[in-house]
């Protein structure tokens, strides 16, 4: 397929007549979610923004499939689309039991600047397949930060084998499970009984000084990684896969965790 696009329209030119195989993906989210919403057993396919955001309350979202998402402009060369995205203020939020696959950037995310944070947010028994990344936590602003949040028992496979991988700017590590950026806030996150299986660059990629931040408690999860695949990325974290115990006794992060080279 060859296309162009201008203000107006939308060109593509294909050897035979596509029919009705022509979609678009448009800059908008498919569903914005106030206080009170319950979602389920929908199918949330195709946008050039987010699958599904909310900064609400007491909200339900669970038994959705939710994939093909992202890919419009941000700023610059920056894009963007994440399959679930959380923003300040939400709380009392249950995300369980849906698939998330094919996101230009991230399955599952809780980000952004203010002070009303995160409060009982739980990420329960997800499938995520081949996403940018699984699961991006940061938050500025100072206030109340993130508070009982808890993501379990969720499986996450081929983070970074996504539709978009290769065509990002920015894709150094960003082809991990577990991404944060600033955290300015508290922080009071517990990451636990997940299945890690498979990564194009890392398991985790974190900023600052490379590390999974403090209060962010990883424990008991399965990581399945390549043979020579980081387990964190930066310079300053240099064991791969095969070195998992090295890793464990320096962070002291993932105990009782099983790494396996076996991916």
């Amino acid at each position: 397929w060859e296309f162009f696009s201008d203000s107006t329209y939308v060109y593509v030119r294909l050897g035979v007549n596509p029919g009705a195989g022509v979609a678009i993906s448009v800059q908008r989210d498919l569903l914005r979610l106030a206080s009170h919403t319950t979602v389920q057993d929908l199918y949330l396919g195709g946008t050039g923004a987010h699958g599904v955001t909310t900064g609400g309350k007491n909200v339900v979202i669970q038994r959705n499939e939710i994939e093909w998402i992202g890919g419009s402009a941000l700023s610059g060369t920056t894009r963007y689309g994440n399959g679930v995205e959380l923003y300040v203020g939400a709380a009392r939020v249950m995300i369980r039991e849906n698939v998330i696959r094919q996101t230009y950037d991230v399955a599952l995310s809780a980000q952004g600047t203010g002070t009303a944070g995160w409060t009982d947010i739980t990420w329960e028994s997800n499938r995520l397949e081949n996403c940018n990344m699984s699961l991006e936590l940061w938050g500025k602003g100072g206030g109340t930060g993130f508070l009982r949040c808890r993501f379990i028992n969720n499986t996450c496979i081929d983070a970074g084998y996504s539709w978009a991988a290769l065509i990002r700017s920015d894709r150094d590590g960003k082809g991990t499970h577990l991404l944060t950026y600033s955290m300015e806030v508290p922080v009071d996150v517990e990451i636990t009984g997940n299945s890690f299986l498979g990564a194009r660059d890392n398991y985790t990629r974190n900023s600052g000084d490379r590390q999974i931040p403090a209060g962010i408690i990883t424990h008991r999860n399965t990581i399945k990684l390549g043979a020579g695949k980081k387990i964190a990325y930066g310079a300053e974290n240099p064991e791969t896969s095969e070195q998992a115990a090295q890793w464990q006794a320096r962070t002291g992060r993932e105990q009782a965790s099983i790494f396996a080279v076996s991916y």
